[in-house]
C-alpha cells in the first residue's frame, strides 16, 4: 500500500522535470540577469536571447523566421514561492512590446506578411524576329520577315524568381505540443524553473538589443538581451 503514494509521486516528479528546460547552474550564466526583491517577491530573473539558426533547428524555419525567442529562467531567494506567469513578460523591440503566444496561435498559418501593393513590381520585356509565308494573286508566295517587342508589368513575385523547393510539412498539433513542452514552466515555483518564451518579430530586425520586461503588481525587472 506504501509503494502506490511512492511511484506517483516518481511519476509527477519526472512529468514535471519534462516541461520547459533545465535551469543553467547560475543566473550569470545568461545574457542579462536582475533580482527583484520587495515585500512580496524575492527572486533573479535571467534571460538570453537564442539564435534564429537554433530555433529553426529546434521547431521550424517559420517559427525562426517570425519570432524572437528568449530563453527565460527564474530563481527564487528563498524558500518562498515565487509565481510564475508567462503574460507577466513583454519584449520590447523599437518602440513597440511584442506579447508572449500561446503555442497553438504560433503555429497557426502564417499571414503573407507583404500586401499585394507591397510587393516589388517585376517589369519582363520581350523581343522577337517574326518570319512567315503570304499568298499575294499577283507577286506569288513571299516569305515575310519582321519583329516584335513587348512590355509587361506585374507584382507577382513569381515572375522574377524561380519556384521555391517545396517546406517539408510538420504537423501543427505535434509542433505546439514540442513548443509547449519548451516553454517557461507555469504556476508557483520554490526552485529554478527555465524555458523559452515566445515573441512575435515586429520589423524585419532581430539583431540588436531588445529588452525583456517583466512586471506583476507593483514590481519589475528589465533585462537587455539580443543576438550577437
Amino acid at each position: 500500500m506504501r509503494l502506490i503514494p511512492l511511484i506517483c509521486a516518481v511519476s509527477l516528479s519526472v512529468h514535471a522535470a519534462d516541461k520547459g528546460l533545465p535551469p543553467r547552474a547560475q543566473p550569470s550564466d545568461y545574457q542579462a540577469q536582475q533580482t527583484v526583491q520587495n515585500a512580496t517577491y524575492n527572486a533573479t530573473v535571467a534571460a538570453a536571447a537564442v539564435p534564429a539558426r537554433q530555433i529553426q533547428k529546434l521547431f521550424s524555419a517559420d517559427v525562426a523566421k517570425y519570432y524572437v525567442v528568449v530563453e527565460v529562467a527564474v530563481y527564487p531567494n528563498t524558500r518562498r514561492e515565487f509565481e510564475v506567469d508567462r503574460f507577466n513578460f513583454g519584449l520590447k523591440q523599437g518602440d513597440a512590446v511584442a506579447h508572449v503566444e500561446h503555442p497553438r496561435d504560433i503555429v497557426t498559418p502564417w499571414p503573407d506578411k507583404a500586401s499585394v501593393s507591397d510587393k516589388p513590381v517585376t517589369v519582363t520585356t520581350t523581343t522577337g524576329v517574326m518570319i512567315g509565308k503570304s499568298s499575294d494573286p499577283v507577286n506569288g508566295t513571299r516569305t515575310v520577315h519582321g519583329a516584335y517587342e513587348g512590355v509587361s508589368v506585374t507584382n507577382d513575385p513569381r515572375a522574377a524568381d524561380p519556384p521555391a523547393t517545396p517546406r517539408q510539412k510538420i504537423d501543427p498539433a505535434v509542433l505546439a505540443q514540442r513548443i509547449e513542452e519548451k516553454m517557461l514552466p507555469e504556476g508557483p515555483a520554490q526552485y529554478a524553473v527555465a524555458g523559452y518564451l515566445f515573441f512575435p518579430l515586429i520589423g524585419k530586425r532581430r539583431k540588436g538589443a531588445m529588452e525583456l520586461q517583466w512586471t506583476r503588481d507593483n514590481a519589475s525587472a528589465v533585462l537587455k538581451v539580443g543576438e550577437k
